[in-house]
């Protein structure tokens, strides 16, 4: 009911206030006049705030405005009843039990009564698994990524085997050539998770910016512990695709090597 800095949203409302933003940090109280479709009868009202997009849990409260039910009664030529009730339970009750036996007592009445903290664990479970199936698809990625190193690893041993019997030729070991390949495989993964990483930091702090113009309370966070994490397990998977080229490569003789130069 209120336009951003970019203008009304969607437009579900009908009703549209105009001479303030979203954004603002603070309004003049505003007197309009209301019109009861049913009856026609107009009464005076007085906006003395905005909610902001947390407050009505993201518009899950309905859209339109909020009043005290006295002045409905005092506006209009019949009682409003009230459909809605909210409970504060003692701390340490059991929450769901309280809601089973107001379901029973109430039945007649045709109560239903949700658990305010379930209904909000729904709502985030809906986020969360969306989140899971994006994480599970950049890890598919990552899985890609590391079982291409290993191939690149498998084809360098290939086609450097002359090298490689070069190098054991005028003194190097087993494990000197072992240790050079998993040196070179490390700094192509250790390049490409950084480069992940930075570029998934920019990214996440460019979509905290754009939702920070609608929620002013989110703030950037970096999940230090998730990530180094993900990077510890992608190092050592990394690692691991590469040791066996790197071993297969320690172990090839120089006469061998050099057979077909």
């Amino acid at each position: 009911m209120v336009a951003t800095r970019g203008g009304f949203d969607d437009g579900l409302v009908e009703f549209q206030l105009e001479g303030l933003h979203y954004e603002d940090d603070s309004m003049s109280p505003i007197d309009i006049e209301v019109r009861d479709s049913l009856t026609g009868s107009i009464f005076q009202t007085t906006v003395i705030g905005v909610l902001d997009i947390q407050t009505d849990n993201f518009g899950n409260m309905g859209l339109g405005m909020f009043t005290s039910k006295t002045n409905l009664d005092e506006a209009l030529p019949f009682p409003v009843p009230i459909t809605t009730y909210r409970f504060r339970v003692a701390e340490g009750a059991d929450v769901e039990r309280i809601a089973r036996d107001l379901d029973m007592t109430f039945r007649e009445n045709g109560l239903e009564s949700d658990e305010l903290r379930q209904v909000l664990e729904d709502q985030r479970a809906a986020s969360r698994a969306f989140n899971n199936l994006f994480t599970g698809y950049m890890g598919m990625g990552l899985m890609v990524g590391i079982a291409a190193l290993g191939v690149i690893s498998l084809r360098a041993v290939v086609e450097r085997r002359q090298q490689i019997g070069v190098l054991r030729a005028i003194g190097y070991r087993r494990r000197m050539i072992q240790l050079s390949f998993l040196m070179e495989s490390s700094f192509i993964a250790l390049l490409g998770i950084a480069i992940g990483v930075g570029l998934g930091t920019i990214l996440s702090y460019n979509i905290v910016n754009d939702f920070r113009e609608q929620v002013e309370t989110i703030r950037f966070k970096i999940p230090w512990i998730q990530i180094g994490i993900i990077v510890g397990i992608a190092y050592v998977f990394s690692l691991l695709t590469t040791f066996l080229p790197a071993r297969q490569a320690s172990r090839i003789y120089p006469a061998e090597a050099l057979r077909y130069e």
